[in-house]
Formats: C-alpha cells, sequence, structure tokens
C-alpha cells in the first residue's frame, strides 16, 4: 500500500474551496443524478454520469459537494474519488497517479482485498513496479472482487489530464462498467470536464451546469452572502446586474465580487458601479482587466514565469526568493524568519500574482493559480506575452532562460559566508551531513531547488531554440565573484551536500558532459560534447557520459554517444556497459549497444541475468534480441541452470516458445530443478504440455524435488500428474 501512496493525493481536493452556504445541494434532486443512484436503472446509463460546463462554472466545487453527500449518505457503499490538477506535481494530472489514489482507497477502506492484490502483485509480475497496465490490471481485478459491496467514483477535471490518457482511461471505464454488469457488482462512477475535449462513451447520463435554475440560485446565494457594499437601491441594483452579466460563470462572479469589495473598503461607493460596468464579461478579458491594472510592477511577469513554468510547485518561501532573484538580487540574503515571516512572504506573492495565485491546502502547501482558466489564458490565450511583448515567439525558451538565470544567480550567492564546510564532506547519511542540509535549507530556502532544477530549465531553454553554448562554457571558467573555484565546481560542492545517498555524489573533477549524462539532460550533453568537453570521469559511479546515460535508459543519448566514438566496451568495475544495458532492461539501448561493436563475451554474472529474464516473463523482446546476437540459448548458469528451466518455472508460455523455437534443448540438466519439465511440473499444465510435445524426458532425475512427478505430486497438481503418468512416466518414482 505504501508503494501506492504519494505525497500530493489529496492536495487538489483539499484545496478547493467548500461550497458556500446552502449551494450544490440542488443536484441531489436532478432526475440525472437521481437516476445514476438508481440500481434499476443501471442498464440505460452504466452507472456513468458526466457534469459538464464552461470553465469557472464551479465544477471541481459541485464534485467535492457531490462526494462529500455520497460518503455520508450511502453507509453500504464504498465512495471514492480523484481530482486531477493540471498546477500540481506529475502524478496529479496523470491517470497513473489517479490509478494509484483510487486503488490505495479501496484497500484501506474493502482491506479483504488487500491478499487479492497481493497475491497479483507478488505472483503475476517479477518486481511490483505500478505501471499504467498493472494498475489497470489491478483496478479492474478489485472491481471484480467486489462482491456485494457497491463502489462510487467522483473523478473530476478530466480535461486536466493528457488527451490520450484520458480517451484510454474512459474506454477502460466503460469496459469495466459492462463486466461490472455481468457480473452483477454495483459500479458506478461520476465524471466532470469541460465540454471539451469531447470523449464519447455509450451509454451514460449528462448534466450540463449552463441553464440550471439550482446553479443560478447557487450564484444569487453568494452573491447575496459575499457581496458586502450594503443595501441601498443602489447596491441592489449591483447585485442585479452581476447576477444578469454572471452567464453560469462561478469564477467570474467570484472575482468581481473581489473587486468590488475592495472599492467599498477604500470608501469608493459612489464609484462601485462605474467600476462593475468596466469589468469586462468575458472571463480571459477580467484576467487581462486585473493583471493590467499593476503591469509596471516588477514582480508580476518574474511571479507569473515561476508559478507557470517551474519544475514543481513552489513552497512560499522558495517562490518568494525566486521572485525576489527577479527583481532585487542584491537584496537576497540569509532568511530570517523573524524579520520575515512566512505571512508576509504570502502578502508578497499575491501582490505579485494580483491575487490570481493561491497557497494549497496540504501538509505542505505551494501556490498555485486559484484556477486552470488562470494558466490558459496566460498561455493558450497569449495573456503573458500581451504583457510583456519581448517573449512573443518563444514564450517557453525565454521563460526557461529567465528561470535558469535565476537559479544560476541564486547558486553564487554568498552561501559559504554562512556554513562551516570542510572536505571531504560527512557522509550523506550522518547526521552532521543532516544537520548542514537542515542549515543550508534553513537560512537559504531556495537553494535546493536552484541547484537541482538550473541545469533542467538550461537545458529545456535550449531545447527551445535559447542557446546555453555560452552557459556551458562558463560554467569551466574562473567567476569575477568572491568565488575561487569554478561555478560547476560550486555546484558540485551544494548537489552534494544536499544529496543524501552517497553513491550518488560526485567528485570534485566531475565533467559537465557526465552530469548531464547522468541527469538526462541531452540538450546540454550536446553542447558539452561540440565543445569538446572532457568525457571521462573515471572516479564517478557510472565512470563516463555513456555509462551514465545506460543507467539512465536514454536512448537519445546513448546513441549520440556512440555516433560520437564513445567506447562501448567499457565495464564499471566487473559489469560491462551491455551488462548494464541489460540490467536495466532496455532492449533499444542494447540494441544500439550491440550494432556499435558491444562484446558479447558473457561472464558469470551476466548468464545469470539472461535466465533471470526469462524467469521475469515481461522481456522476450529483450531475451530475443540478445539470442539473435549470438547468445547461446543453452548457456548455463544461475539458480536456474538455464533460460529454459527458468521460464518454466514461472510458467512463462510466451517465453517458453521462443526459446523453444531458437534451439534450447528442452532436457538440460543443471540448476534448482534439475530440468525444464521439473521446474514447469509443479506450477503450469501449459507449459508441461509444451515441453511434453517437445520430447521432455518424464524420467530425468535430479533437482529439488528428484523429478517432474514428484514435483507434481507434491505441489498437489493432480492434472500435471496424469499428464506425465499418461507419458510413460515411472509410477514407483513416487
Amino acid at each position: 500500500m505504501k508503494m501506492l501512496k504519494f505525497d500530493q493525493m489529496d492536495t487538489r481536493h483539499d484545496t478547493i474551496k467548500a461550497n458556500h452556504r446552502k449551494t450544490c445541494r440542488w443536484l441531489l434532486q436532478r432526475s440525472e443524478y437521481l437516476d445514476w443512484r438508481d440500481a434499476g436503472k443501471i442498464s440505460e446509463h452504466h452507472g456513468f454520469l458526466w457534469i459538464k460546463g464552461k470553465p469557472g462554472t464551479g465544477k471541481s466545487t459541485i464534485m467535492k459537494y457531490a462526494f462529500t453527500a455520497a460518503r455520508k449518505g450511502q453507509r453500504n457503499s464504498t465512495v471514492i474519488s480523484y481530482f486531477f490538477n493540471a498546477r500540481g506535481e506529475d502524478l496529479e494530472k496523470t491517470v497513473e497517479g489517479m490509478y494509484r489514489s483510487l486503488l490505495l482507497q479501496l484497500l484501506e477502506k474493502i482491506p479483504a482485498l488487500q491478499s487479492i492484490f497481493d497475491a497479483t502483485i507478488w505472483g503475476s509480475y517479477s518486481l511490483p513496479k505500478f505501471t499504467i497496465e498493472v494498475l489497470k490490471d489491478l483496478f479492474s481485478l478489485a472491481i471484480k472482487s467486489l462482491g456485494r459491496n457497491c463502489l462510487a467514483c467522483f473523478i473530476d477535471a478530466l480535461d486536466e489530464c493528457n488527451i490520450n490518457d484520458l480517451r484510454d482511461m474512459v474506454a477502460f471505464f466503460e469496459d469495466l462498467g459492462e463486466q461490472a454488469i455481468a457480473a452483477g457488482v454495483r459500479f458506478s462512477v461520476c465524471f466532470s470536464s469541460r465540454h471539451y475535449p469531447h470523449v464519447t462513451i455509450k451509454r451514460k447520463l449528462e448534466l450540463f451546469l449552463e441553464g440550471q435554475e439550482g446553479h443560478k440560485q447557487d450564484i444569487e446565494s453568494y452573491i447575496e452572502s459575499e457581496l458586502k457594499i450594503g443595501s441601498s437601491a443602489r447596491a441592489d441594483q449591483i447585485r442585479a446586474e452581476i447576477r444578469e452579466r454572471a452567464a453560469d460563470i462561478f469564477l467570474w462572479v467570484a472575482l468581481v465580487v473581489q473587486i468590488l469589495n475592495k472599492e467599498y473598503d477604500r470608501g469608493h461607493i459612489h464609484a462601485l458601479q462605474r467600476r462593475l460596468r468596466e469589468i469586462p464579461d468575458d472571463l480571459n478579458e477580467l484576467f487581462k482587466d486585473i493583471l493590467r491594472k499593476d503591469e509596471q510592477d516588477p514582480g508580476l511577469i518574474p511571479a507569473l514565469q515561476w508559478i507557470l513554468y517551474s519544475r514543481r510547485p513552489l513552497k512560499c518561501e522558495e517562490l518568494y526568493f525566486a521572485i525576489l532573484s527577479s527583481v532585487a538580487l542584491s537584496e537576497v540574503t540569509a532568511w530570517d524568519p523573524v524579520e520575515l515571516t512566512l505571512e508576509e512572504m504570502s502578502k508578497f506573492i499575491l501582490d505579485c500574482s494580483k491575487g490570481l495565485a493561491e497557497m494549497t491546502r496540504s501538509k505542505q502547501p505551494t501556490f498555485q493559480f486559484i484556477h486552470e482558466s488562470v494558466r490558459d489564458y496566460l498561455i493558450q490565450e497569449t495573456g503573458l506575452q500581451s504583457l510583456k511583448p519581448e517573449l512573443k515567439g518563444n514564450l517557453v525558451g525565454l521563460s526557461h532562460e529567465h528561470l535558469k538565470q535565476c537559479c544560476y544567480d541564486y547558486v553564487l550567492i554568498d552561501w559559504p559566508e554562512h556554513l562551516r564546510l570542510i572536505q571531504p564532506l560527512p557522509k550523506a547519511s550522518s547526521k552532521e551531513a543532516e544537520n548542514l542540509r537542515n542549515t543550508l535549507s534553513g537560512i537559504f530556502p531556495f537553494l535546493e531547488y536552484a541547484v537541482h532544477s538550473v541545469f533542467y530549465h538550461a537545458d529545456t531553454a535550449h531545447g527551445c531554440g535559447v542557446s546555453q553554448t555560452a552557459f556551458i562554457k562558463g560554467l569551466q571558467d574562473s567567476h569575477d565573484t568572491f568565488l575561487t573555484s569554478p561555478p560547476l565546481e560550486m555546484w558540485i560542492i551544494l548537489d552534494n551536500l544536499l544529496e543524501t545517498f552517497q553513491i550518488r555524489r560526485h567528485t570534485l573533477q566531475a565533467t559537465g558532459a557526465y552530469i548531464f549524462a547522468e541527469k538526462s539532460l541531452s540538450n546540454l550533453l550536446e553542447v558539452a560534447i561540440e565543445q569538446d568537453s572532457p568525457t571521462t570521469s573515471e572516479a564517478e559511479r557510472y565512470c563516463t557520459p555513456l555509462g551514465a546515460a545506460i543507467a539512465q535508459g536514454n536512448e537519445r543519448e546513448v546513441e549520440f554517444l556512440l555516433k560520437r566514438g564513445a567506447d562501448p566496451n567499457r565495464r564499471i568495475g566487473k559489469t560491462s556497459f551491455l551488462h548494464l544495458g541489460i540490467q536495466k532492461r532496455n532492449v533499444n539501448v542494447v540494441r544500439l549497444l550491440l550494432q556499435r561493436g558491444a562484446d558479447l563475451s558473457l561472464d558469470r554474472q551476466e548468464i545469470n541475468i539472461l535466465a533471470h529474464l526469462s524467469s521475469a516473463g515481461t522481456d522476450t523482446e529483450l531475451v530475443k534480441v540478445l539470442l539473435d546476437a549470438g547468445v547461446s540459448v543453452n548457456a548455463q548458469g544461475g539458480r536456474y541452470g538455464n533460460a529454459l528451466q527458468a521460464a518454466s518455472s514461472r510458467g512463462n508460455e510466451k517465453m517458453v516458445q521462443m526459446l523453444l523455437d531458437n534451439g534450447a534443448d528442452v532436457n538440460a540438466q543443471g540448476g534448482l530443478h534439475g530440468n525444464a519439465l521439473q521446474a514447469a511440473s509443479s506450477e503450469d499444465e501449459k507449459v508441461v504440455q509444451m515441453l511434453l510435445d517437445n520430447d521432455a524426458d518424464v524420467n530425468a532425475q535430479g533437482g529439488l524435488y528428484g523429478n517432474a512427478l514428484q514435483a507434481a505430486f507434491s505441489r498437489g497438481n493432480e492434472k500435471v500428474v496424469h499428464m506425465l503418468l499418461d507419458k510413460g512416466t515411472d509410477a514407483n518414482a513416487l
């Protein structure tokens, strides 16, 4: 269960403001919702309700209300949810995060499913690696195993995940719905999204927020409660005009109410009606109006760029110093929380973002835009470029260039004056190192992000056409500051200090090319190689940039380096680069190495890998590549003796057939089970039949059980016992 969990699982749900008092209740009385909950009508809609609305209508608030109401009102049902978040970290906006979250909620609410999951994870897969397909298989199994349990899923903001993943997910759920009906399982799903992109589902109920009388009444209730401008006739006129212009867009109403309340608090009662009529009806035009009111603020553009393009959402103190590094680098000093509080930092950020950013409600709060439509306006509607015309033509590249420069400047501030360092650094796992990390992060809260992301932003900028040639060259040059070492060396010291695993640290002699390869920064790697930068880093974990690229499974880098003459036959200790590629199970990397002359001579450890790949069951293509390249299908060694025995022991029909087709000796001796037939006899009758069809010796002796018949008998596999006896095995062998 811990492997399914991730820190931001509930961030979006928790950040959505609770529905305003007395709002959203109308949903539970709508015929669409009632029909969705009616078990007698399941054949009409297959358990699907899809709530749709324009951006800013309040879909997420309604979904949060519906989810909460379902949990309270359906005592005999299990209710789970997922709220996609395009403004959050990677897992928050992907179907992988959704499946992991839904599965974890199921396991927590229905503990009986845990044993089924354990058997599936450890029985069918060699490693519990949660790929999308594995997660889908597990979720499907969970639905089929519900029995009399009823399950309702609420999934919000489908438009905030990748469109291709969305189509696949909806098709998967549609298939699950059909399977659930056939199995007599009560499974229902409530989706919400914008009207576009359109995804077809055969049977469903739809509810459109636009035009709903209950939704209009919710907006009216909100205005009456939150617009605090007195109770005069003029105030009533203003309320009526807001209702009339709202066009069902709750976000527009909330922003207008905020603007008018500020005017009223400033004593501008006489100007309220005029200010309201200045406010555009269109949501995007309203964003433009808000941002242009103070477009000369030097913190505005950096704040928007950081929230848009940071590698991950930033905490309050990180974002504060990130913006400050953009507008007043000379004022960036060590942070004293007594002199500068988080509340004061938050006010600064809210002012820079003109109220269009907010703090998430999570264990580790970060800043994000108040709504995804703000991001849409800034990028898709060119709102950011209209504020800063210099960004036109290359918004992404120039923004990442700016963020790179901020990170770079922050890395080079006077942090050594506040931290007493000695070389070599204490071990990464030591208490002393932990104290140093905590001290450094405490007084320079943006430093960890800056160190870990400066090259990421540089790599992205270069990929978008903003050259980093001069930047890479400058990393090796002496710097005209208090620094006595080149910037790259200072970066290595900081990166080593922040690293919690000793093996991941670098020597001070590590080259830029090596670091870029290890970090999968392909654009920067190519620039470094073009500059004829040193490429050998013998003391590093993977020795050369090629070794690092292989370890990361970066096919583009491996191909580039091999074409530039990198040696494919280097070794990392006793491990060859080819062996490393096989360990990482990257078939394309292995192909590239073989094409460039990687040595096929196998040591004992590599033979074990071939057998291990065969037992794992998911690497038939990789095994085939090795066989085609000349690896002996009957190579001996390892726990299972050979690849055929390894595949047979796991009941892997596809792998067994491929090995037999490539000349595997069905009666080869050795290993744990003595031979392939004995290995299969304790597990899988289909593989047993395949081996018998290829003349496996039914009386072969040796191995863990002595012979195949004893293996089948010891595991209680009656069918295999009869199969072996029918083939003439010696019954007295028992």
